[in-house]
């Protein structure tokens, strides 16, 4: 600590004991713990006692006050001289007049019959700490010079004293900044998806300068320039701006590798717009760097001048330096993260042609951390519109596993094109991959085909998926075959079943299956109560997405990877309850705009009167329904609350491919029916008169004219049925 820095708080509990001990041995009117600051331009209390308030009136003001040497002043006197100083009577003092001149009449006259002792707290060394003033008044007796060598003595007991509880502060708060730095360092090397990375080293790096604005740029070297990739407080301007090297102090620091803090000198080479539009007063860059190798600079911003001084940078700096570690370690990951991805993830297949009449529904969640798994997994259409699905799985872990099985996946579809026949394929690539994977390596594998309401499938060691029949039964889909690449003649055998509308075929792999809690396994204890209760009445990949839901919740931590598959072979007919918000909802309305503006002019707009928002149907009592034809959305209607006895019916729309065949009338019907059944009596809806067949459906359903409105040149009615 520099020579008189101590602040009021500091060391508070030894200067109270020190004065606590002078009272017991001295019968005086205050005690006093002042400081001066370094430059020796303030005086400043750290501490004092005063026998009762008029003392406190008059005495305070000077404790707190500018450094003045030439005018009277007992802290000046102790300070300048060095030595304690014995003033028996203040009004007879050398420097009394000085001191009157600055001090009020009711403070004179308590200053002109006391008596005081001024002594400097300085250690052995030469280092003061502040100055012990002690004042005595009528009709306490005065101080003299056997009191004098008494608080003498204290002076120096007490600078013993702070010295030393100084430095134990110092020690603890160098085990605070540690533990706080270690906590910054492992909330930064706690993920390794670079972008969690990055926003962790700028959210550590405010709470340890805590600083207004924090900015981490990435440098690009084909470039030359660093990039804003994370930022806390920072403008839209300046998320956008690069910066080259040399340009600026950041660029300085980027180039040179050396952290910076702001410095009045070097004010003509920042980057005035920053620093204005920032409103940047006190700034530090540090370089991020590892092994020779620029990843980019940290930066701390604040709206105070001088706010950050060379303690903060070391800090920034230290945080600076694990930084580099995390990015580089997320940075490999994220390049090998990307190799697997095009192997594995970049094959998820896309849903079936809407005209085979199948749904799928998939969900693929590698185990955390890992490059890439083994599990195999696609569906694909066939050039006879067959469609194919593939679910397998590679025995290990890693870059070399996620390539053999990106190869299996190969081989299978390449092989179906020549033949449709499940156990041929699989025959064909188990005689390929005996000379490619690695010793010991197997692949199981499920291929089916779907075609004209039949599933042809040959399984070769993989878990059987099963077939929820329409009707409640539930049949698995075994097989006697072994793993791929174990024999160079597998014997794989084919079988065949019938696949109904409605049916669902549902597969996964182990990691799903095996999946432990207490010694059960997920796949034999939740998951055929889940495929029970929701297999047959969930859209696919809803329920794909539900049954890993509550994997998830079974044993939250995951040791493999994970492909859940449900495809169905679309009902006839399907009313889905979804959000207005969803894919199907949203298409259908967009081709309901087209109907509208192709009936009234481009110029019509659609407003919230007319069509309500898509929120507005997920108010309470409101609601929005989807009809699916053999999987297509072919209708929709949405209905909301007016009141406690009024709904409203909004956005009825069919198709032009599915009209007249009475899917309209199924759409009011259920909306009717709901608005019943939340307490509706009455219906209204509004509808316009160039939209006959609308108008012709709701007049038959017995909806009558109630209000009849005229605008843009067209005519708008409310029309009402009573329930």
């Amino acid at each position: 600590m520099a020579e008189g820095t101590v602040t009021e708080g500091w060391l508070h509990d030894t200067l109270e004991q020190l004065i606590e001990q002078i009272r017991a041995l001295l019968d005086v009117t205050g005690v006093a713990f002042v400081t001066v600051d370094e430059d020796r331009e303030a005086i400043r209390p750290a501490a004092a006692w005063f026998v009762n308030q008029d003392a406190s009136r008059a005495f305070s003001p000077l404790l707190a006050r500018p450094y003045e040497p030439e005018r009277g002043g007992v802290t000046e006197a102790a300070v300048e001289s060095g030595t304690a100083v014995l003033i028996p009577r203040m009004g007879e003092w050398p420097g009394a007049e000085g001191l009157r001149e600055r001090v009020s009449e009711l403070a004179w006259e308590w200053y002109r019959t006391a008596s005081f002792i001024s002594a400097p707290v300085r250690t052995a060394g030469g280092r003061t700490f502040g100055v012990l003033a002690i004042s005595s008044n009528p009709p306490l007796r005065a101080l003299n010079a056997e009191d004098l060598r008494t608080i003498e003595v204290f002076a120096r007991l007490a600078a013993l004293a702070l010295e030393r509880s100084e430095l134990l502060e110092r020690e603890a708060g160098l085990r605070r900044e540690e533990g706080l730095l270690h906590r910054a360092l492992q909330a930064v090397a706690a993920s390794i998806d670079l972008d969690a990375v990055y926003r962790a080293i700028v959210e550590q790096a405010g709470e340890l300068s805590g600083a207004t604005t924090v900015m981490l740029t990435r440098y690009d070297p084909a470039q030359g320039e660093l990039r804003h990739v994370a930022g806390r407080g920072v403008s839209e301007r300046l998320a956008g701006a690069r910066f080259g090297l040399g340009e600026g102090m950041i660029g300085r620091v980027a180039a040179s590798g050396q952290p910076y803090v702001s410095q009045a000198a070097d004010e003509s080479a920042f980057i005035r717009w920053v620093v204005e539009t920032q409103r940047v007063r006190s700034f530090m860059h540090v370089p991020i760097t590892l092994g020779g190798r620029l990843f980019g600079v940290l930066t701390a911003m604040h709206e105070v001048p001088g706010r950050f001084g060379e303690d903060d940078l070391r800090r920034l700096a230290a945080l600076g330096v694990g930084a580099a570690g995390a990015i580089a370690h997320a940075l490999e990951f994220e390049h090998e993260r990307r190799i697997a991805r095009a192997l594995t993830a970049g094959f998820v297949p896309a849903p079936p042609d809407p005209q085979t009449g199948l749904e799928l529904g998939l969900v693929y969640e590698p185990v955390a951390h890992e490059a890439g798994g083994g599990d195999v997994f696609g569906v694909w259409t066939l050039p006879s519109l067959a469609v194919a699905v593939l679910i397998g799985d590679v025995s290990g872990k890693g870059l070399e596993v996620a390539a053999a099985s990106a190869m299996v996946r190969y081989f299978v579809e390449a092989r179906a094109w020549d033949t449709e026949s499940p156990a041929e394929v699989l025959a064909q690539t188990n005689r390929i991959l005996r000379t490619r994977l690695r010793r010991g390596g197997f692949a199981t594998a499920f291929l089916a085909v779907v075609d004209n309401g039949r599933l042809r499938y040959c399984n070769a060691g993989h878990p059987p998926p099963c077939l929820l029949r329409e009707g409640g039964e539930s049949e698995p889909l075994p097989g006697s075959g072994l793993p791929l690449g174990v024999e160079d003649d597998g014997q794989h055998e084919e079988r065949e079943v019938e696949f109904h509308r409605g049916d669902v075929l549902f597969a996964a792999t182990d990691g799903l299956l095996e999946l432990r809690r207490e010694r059960r396994f997920f796949g034999d204890d939740r998951l055929p109560e889940l495929l029970s209760a929701h297999g047959r009445t969930t859209p696919p990949q809803q329920l794909a997405e539900r049954v890993f839901a509550e994997a998830q919740e079974w044993t939250p931590v995951l040791h493999d990877d994970i492909v859940v598959l449900a495809l169905r072979r679309a009902p006839e007919l399907e009313l889905r309850d979804e959000l207005a918000s969803s894919p199907a909802a949203r298409a259908l309305y967009a081709e309901y705009q087209a109907l509208v503006r192709e009936r009234l002019g481009e110029e019509f707009e659609p407003t919230d009167e007319i069509f309500a928002s898509e929120r507005a149907f997920e108010e309470e009592r409101a609601g929005f329904v989807v009809l699916y034809a053999r999987g297509i959305p072919v209708a929709c209607g949405g209905y909301r609350s007016l009141g406690p006895e009024v709904s409203e019916i909004k956005r009825m729309f069919v198709t032009a491919d599915a009209r007249h065949q009475g899917h309209a009338r199924r759409v009011l019907a259920e909306l009717e029916w709901r608005c019943k059944e939340y307490g509706a009596r009455r219906i209204r809806l509004l509808s316009t008169e160039v939209l006959a067949e609308a108008r012709a459906l709701y007049a038959s359903a017995g909806y009558t004219e109630a209000e009849v409105m005229h605008a843009g040149g067209r005519r708008d009615v409310w029309l009402e049925k009573t329930l």
